[in-house]
């Protein structure tokens, strides 16, 4: 699986944990030609914007402040999203996914 897969999955998953029935109301795009990868969220508006609430909710570092469709994805903000969607990286030690 992709880093952009596991992005996307587990955006789903936190998603759906919170109660949307419809979390594919976003797109992700890697940006960059690093490993490591800045992507961009796109959500469609207004109720994309409740995608990026609840991702805020469960990760700290996701930016508070979202005005427009489009949310940029810094590498460390990509692992802890991953991450925190996987419960068996987060009891090994949070290692990265290749």
């Amino acid at each position: 699986m992709t880093r952009k897969e596991l992005l996307e999955n587990a955006i789903r998953m936190i998603t759906q944990r919170a109660g949307m029935l419809e979390p594919d109301q976003f797109h992700v795009t890697q940006i960059s030609q690093d490993p490591a990868g800045v992507y961009l969220m796109q959500v469609s508006l207004p109720d994309g914007k409740r995608v990026c609430e609840e991702v805020r909710r469960t990760i700290a570092s996701f930016p508070a402040v979202i005005d427009s469709s489009c949310v940029p994805l810094l590498p460390a903000v990509v692992d802890e999203i991953i991450m925190m969607a996987r419960p068996d990286l987060c009891s090994r030690g949070g290692r990265k996914p290749d």
